[in-house]
């Protein structure tokens, strides 16, 4: 590795001329915060932003997951937009060459220092070494006032802060820079997100076979049913997070789940049951009730599947809503009921 505690090293990395002016800028994502459905509520954002924008993105926080996605499947870099002509980009070029500079043992474990070979390495050893790269960029960036000259910057936000990309023109705010790293969960782009949903649901197709599993899963879950009702149960880490707030006994969903049926009559409901921990059928009486294969990807896919989710406040249960385009319901209380007003407002009635 580059010895980024040399001062004249540091200095000569960061005050660097630019030779090109890249035509777009790039946008590295190098915070992994939480499971799977925080990693994807922050990429999704970054993703909608960059779409809209004409931006470039890399995401390799999001590597432990990437095999689980269609377009980020054989990525070390997770980019965004997913097609080949994202290697010719000077900003992907640029960063390519940083990489190298920093982490200079990386040159033995590659044949070429293209961007499209870089992409490529992706072993967890090379995942663990691109994630560290642009950690360690942000530790560098961050305490720092750069010179007009470097192609880098940085912005932080450190939970629960959050930093909306909506009204802030990030070209004009960088000027000529190609470079900008991002450390933390709370970056946001509302309004991009709304106006680019179904580009960002394209990007974030399971990959096979999980894909495959959702659909018959789902179909099967169909059949004889007129409503199919998700229920997240969210147990594990709520037992403790904010004192307790969310934990709900499993009578609290029970009792929901029956009212929800009786709201619904005379129609066939059938709930698809979501849980951080095994669940038993006998738990549940006499609703009918379907569980998924375990596997959490195909668990959360399944629960967009659904015509509805209710369940405690959770980007797990937010995700299923977003990517289903369902109406969810968070419970904030164990005292909360449905209402046939709510019914018909979801569209269920």
């Amino acid at each position: 590795m580059l010895d980024l505690s040399n001062p004249r090293v540091l200095q000569d990395l960061l005050a660097a001329p630019r030779v090109l002016a890249p035509e777009r800028l790039l946008i590295v994502g190098s915070t992994s915060n939480g499971q799977l459905a925080n990693r994807l509520i922050l990429f999704s954002h970054l993703v909608a932003l960059a779409h809209d924008r004409g931006h470039l993105l890399v995401h390799p926080a999001f590597g432990e997951y990437a095999d689980l996605f269609a377009s980020t499947r054989g990525s070390l870099l997770c980019r965004y937009p997913p097609s080949d002509a994202f290697y010719d980009a000077r900003a992907a070029k640029a960063l390519t060459s940083l990489f190298f500079k920093v982490d200079r043992d990386a040159r033995n474990g590659i044949g070429k220092t293209s961007p499209r070979a870089l992409d490529a390495m992706t072993t967890p050893e090379w995942r663990a070494r691109f994630e560290q790269f642009a950690l360690s960029m942000c530790a560098t960036i961050a305490p720092r006032e750069l010179p007009p000259s470097s192609p880098l910057r940085y912005l932080h936000t450190p939970l629960p802060a959050e930093l909306y990309f909506d009204g802030l023109d990030l070209i004009s705010a960088v000027k000529d820079f190609s470079l900008l790293f991002l450390d933390g969960w709370g970056f946001r782009a509302i309004g991009a997100h709304k106006r680019n949903g179904d580009a960002v649901r394209r990007f974030f197709v399971p990959a096979s076979p999980y894909r495959e599993n959702v659909e018959t899963m789902a179909a099967a879950a169909r059949q004889g049913a007129d409503r199919l009702i998700g229920i997240h149960i969210r147990r594990g880490d709520y037992r403790l997070f904010e004192y307790g707030r969310y934990f709900f006994p499993l009578a609290f969903y029970v009792r929901l789940m029956k009212q929800i049926r009786a709201l619904l009559a005379p129609r066939r409901v059938r709930f698809v049951v979501s849980s951080d921990e095994p669940q038993l059928l006998e738990t549940f009486g006499d609703l009918d009730v379907v569980f998924g294969s375990g596997v959490p990807i195909e668990d959360l896919y399944l629960l967009a599947k659904t015509d509805a989710v209710f369940g405690p406040m959770s980007t797990y249960s937010y995700w299923a809503s977003f990517y289903g385009d369902i109406p969810l319901q968070w419970i904030h209380a164990a005292e909360w009921s449905p209402s046939d007003a709510l019914m018909r407002e979801m569209g269920l009635s």
